[in-house]
């Protein structure tokens, strides 16, 4: 599997912990598009990961100038599993037919939070959040569990009354395209 691990803000760095422990997972951190087009033109058969910050047209680059992943790029993603950790990435998925396990808004900042919420919630607090998201994708990932299963998995990780209602909102929305 190759991740592609887009650094843009602090928030997505606890999201290492998916891919950190595990064998066989190449990662690059904040590359550009002509970079991940050449890794990906060089490795057809793999299965990819991409995570970071992002909308429905796709995933930003470090400085949210532009995407590394977008419509250009979709052709050499196409009949590949992929994962899609960034805001919106359901969408993006949806819109250009991949196939894989994908996040639709995912809160991962206090500011984010508070966006959906209207309430303050503590950095730490989404901090940690992201950490067991993380550290749970990570374990369906070493046990090879199949991504059709992923939403179901991660939702049932949850309590549905005691759980913080931005891991409620985060998992939620969690979906799987085939």
């Amino acid at each position: 599997m190759i991740a592609v691990h887009i650094l843009s803000k602090e928030d997505v760095e606890t999201f290492r912990y998916i891919y950190e422990d595990l064998p066989g997972i190449v990662v690059y951190q904040n590359i550009d598009k002509d970079t991940l087009i050449e890794i990906l033109e060089k490795n057809l058969g793999q299965d990819l990961m991409f995570i970071g910050h992002g909308d429905r047209n796709g995933l930003f680059d470090v400085d949210w100038k532009n995407y590394v992943v977008d419509e250009e790029v979709v052709p050499l993603l196409l009949g590949r599993k992929v994962i899609g950790l960034w805001c919106y990435a359901s969408e993006f998925a949806d819109i250009h037919g991949l196939h894989g396990f994908f996040t639709s808004n995912f809160i991962s900042n206090s500011k984010e939070a508070y966006q959906v919420f209207f309430s303050d919630f503590p950095e730490e607090d989404v901090k940690k959040l992201n950490f067991e998201f993380a550290k749970r994708v990570s374990k369906l990932l070493e046990t090879g569990v199949d991504l059709s299963l992923w939403p179901d998995e991660l939702q049932s990780e949850i309590n549905p009354v005691l759980s913080s209602p931005i891991e409620r909102y985060n998992y939620e929305a969690l979906c799987y395209y085939e």
